[in-house]
Order: structure tokens, then C-alpha cells, then sequence
């Protein structure tokens, strides 16, 4: 009997920790997505304002931001590569 309880309680281990990496690359990919918005809304609203800024700054903002979105697409290709890894494994263990 205590090995079956042993057994009982992996298991629920195991399924409690995929719920909790599913559920922290969820609100990592809603951050991401958030963050993904503004970067856009300041990138639009700098080089479209026309001469309030140097073309030097506008270059800089330009890479500066750019490199953000990068940095922000690869965390969303981690998240969701996250989130299928635990989909797949579930789905092979049925």
C-alpha cells in the first residue's frame, strides 16, 4: 500500500508541475504580447514625428527597439515551444 501511495503522489507531483509551466508560459506570452504592443506604439510615434527628432536619435530608437522585438520574439518562440513540449508529452502519455 505505501508503494501505490508513492505512486499516487509522483504522479499528481508530475501533473501539478505541467499545469504550472503551462501557466507561466501563459502569462509570459500575455506579457510578451503586451510589451510586443507598446514597442510598436513608440516605434510608430517616434519615426513619424517628423523633425522633433535628430536622425541619429531615430536611428538609435530604431535599433534599440528592434533589438526589443527580437529579444521579445524569441522569448514568445520559448514560451510557446514550452507550452506545446507539455501538450505533446500529455497527449503521448494517454
Amino acid at each position: 500500500m505505501n508503494n501505490l501511495s508513492l505512486a499516487r503522489w509522483l504522479i499528481e507531483r508530475h501533473d501539478n508541475l505541467r499545469s504550472l509551466t503551462a501557466n507561466r508560459a501563459a502569462i509570459v506570452l500575455s506579457a510578451d504580447t503586451l510589451l510586443l504592443a507598446g514597442v510598436t506604439f513608440l516605434l510608430d510615434k517616434v519615426l513619424s514625428g517628423g523633425s522633433q527628432y535628430s536622425q541619429l536619435e531615430k536611428i538609435l530608437f530604431s535599433i534599440s527597439i528592434g533589438a526589443a522585438i527580437i529579444l521579445l520574439s524569441l522569448s514568445i518562440v520559448y514560451a510557446t515551444s514550452a507550452i506545446a513540449f507539455i501538450w505533446k508529452t500529455s497527449r503521448e502519455s494517454l
